[in-house]
């Protein structure tokens, strides 16, 4: 198998915002498994206990949290064994490295693993022998529908803010008013098309999708066909590091028609929950969702903690999103929480021309945003 690619392009400052948002909150990162509980010599095995697999099955897969979806996907094409999961953390994969713990354990017997590059990447050079039973697959990660979805980070400390009505998913709109001060109403009106332009939301499209179709060469699969198919589904990701089911199955299924194994006839996929699901998703906003052709809406679906399936479906709409992000913010002081995404230019001049709107004294809730009432749905 041949080394991870280099990107020797220069990065736009949206795909670098791109990057750095998905890489450091992040695709791997967003809703790890919490490591506190985890002994550094038994992590991967706390893994499997934690979505246990068949140690006799043919595969198994590493990576971020789209492993699961990866995992039940194999095995209904196949109809082999569940392969076992390691959902890596930056604990495990520093164990890898450093030889503390030896991931020949976790191979066992496997015919094949297959993993994301950022994990073989960190990992390789230890495991020279391994390279030969190891498969690539992309991680998914795309902004071009969730935009204004950022993780906050908080001075001094190396994890970001947990608290809020979707744990680490947070709206930079939401928190750039919460810094100026603004009003749960004036906060309001700043969603809509002329904020989210001046933002350079509709730009995040193109440049998710390059950034998108270059993991995919990283892992040695040609994403720019498969792309058109999720694109033409609507929405295709539960939020920006989330990716639905049946992208999982896409996946899947191109790399086991890589390695030449047989298939299941039918839609055996059809049949295996979407674990994502049972995690919180980000709304695509109407005016970005309009420009895909299809139905955007404010509703924020809140996570099943500890991704229990089976749980109750409970949203949030964008008032009480936007209540509960405030309340979590005012346990802090202002400058203890930010985001890199303030320091582009689009955001710089919106702050500073909002600020002199208050300086002034000039409402910013002319027109209140009022979203349509839903009569369904489980809201808090």
């Amino acid at each position: 198998m041949s080394g991870i690619p280099l990107v020797t392009s220069v990065p736009t400052p949206i795909q670098t915002s791109i990057l750095s948002s998905i890489l450091s909150s992040g695709t791997h990162r967003m809703t790890q498994p919490d490591n506190s509980q985890i002994a550094p010599e038994d992590s991967h095995e706390n893994s499997r206990k934690l979505w246990p697999g068949s140690p006799q099955a043919r595969f198994a897969v590493v990576g971020n949290c789209q492993v699961l979806n990866m995992s039940r996907c194999i095995q209904a094409l196949t109809g082999d064994l569940v392969p076992p999961v390691c959902w890596a953390t930056d604990t495990i994969i520093e164990n890898w490295r450093t030889q503390r713990v030896d991931l020949n354990d976790f191979y066992g017997s496997h015919e094949r693993v297959f993993m994301q590059p950022w994990v073989w990447e960190r990992i390789r050079d230890a495991y020279p022998q391994l390279e030969s039973r190891t498969t690539l697959f992309p991680s998914i990660g795309f902004m071009g529908l969730h935009p204004d979805l950022i993780p906050v980070l908080i001075r001094d400390q190396a994890a970001p803010l947990d608290e809020g009505p979707l744990g680490r998913g947070h709206s930079s709109i939401v928190l750039l008013a919460w810094k100026l001060g603004l009003s749960i109403d004036e906060t309001i009106s700043l969603f809509n098309e002329g904020t989210f332009k001046r933002l350079g939301f509709y730009a995040y499209w193109q440049d998710s999708k390059t950034a998108l179709i270059e993991e995919g060469r990283n892992a040695g699969m040609d994403l720019l066909p498969l792309f058109p198919r999720w694109a033409s589904r609507g929405c295709f990701m539960h939020d920006h590091v989330h990716s639905k089911l049946f992208v999982s199955e896409d996946l899947a299924r191109a790399l086991l028609q890589k390695l030449g194994i047989q298939m299941q006839a039918g839609d055996p996929v059809e049949y295996v929950n979407d674990e994502l699901a049972n995690g919180s998703a980000w709304p695509v906003y109407p005016e970005i969702a309009s420009r895909h052709g299809f139905e955007g809406n404010y509703l924020f679906k809140r996570p099943n903690h500890g991704y229990r399936p089976y749980g109750p479906v409970r949203y949030a709409n964008l008032r009480t999103f936007i209540t509960e992000c405030f309340e979590a913010y005012d346990q802090h002081q202002g400058a203890e929480l930010y985001s890199p995404r303030f320091e582009l230019e689009s955001y710089r001049e919106l702050i500073e021309e909002l600020e002199q709107k208050k300086k002034r004294g000039q409402s910013l809730a002319k027109e209140k945003f009022s979203p349509p009432l839903i009569q369904w749905g489980n809201f808090a």
